[in-house]
């Protein structure tokens, strides 16, 4: 992900990242630490990250958001809440909502 800045797209894209290393941009997400293995790295995540490059929640890792809803990590009640797609409500987005047409007969 490159930044544009005001000094302009060369400055907004952290030249100086770009160390040759698979470290060398932000690889490891949410205040991660990327350690370069060989040829390739590891993320040190922080407590409430996990994953790969730290992308994912802990509290979002077994979470029961149904029909392609969105995870939504709560850090403060150690839990998540599920953001449901259009047409899916209830706790994990379980329940099918139904719409009515209102037709006029006349």
């Amino acid at each position: 992900e490159l930044k544009l800045t005001e000094k302009g797209a060369k400055s907004g894209s952290n030249i100086g990242d770009c160390d040759g290393t698979p470290c060398g941009y932000r690889v490891c997400k949410n205040n991660g630490k990327c350690k370069v293995i060989e040829s390739d790295f590891s993320c040190l995540c922080p407590k409430q990250w996990m994953g790969k490059t730290c992308e994912q929640s802990i509290y979002c890792s077994h979470s029961k958001c149904l029909h392609g809803s969105v995870c939504i990590p709560n850090p403060v009640l150690f839990s998540y809440t599920c953001a449901c797609k259009l047409g899916w409500t209830g706790l994990w987005c379980e329940k099918q909502l139904s719409f009515l047409i209102a037709k006029y007969i006349g």
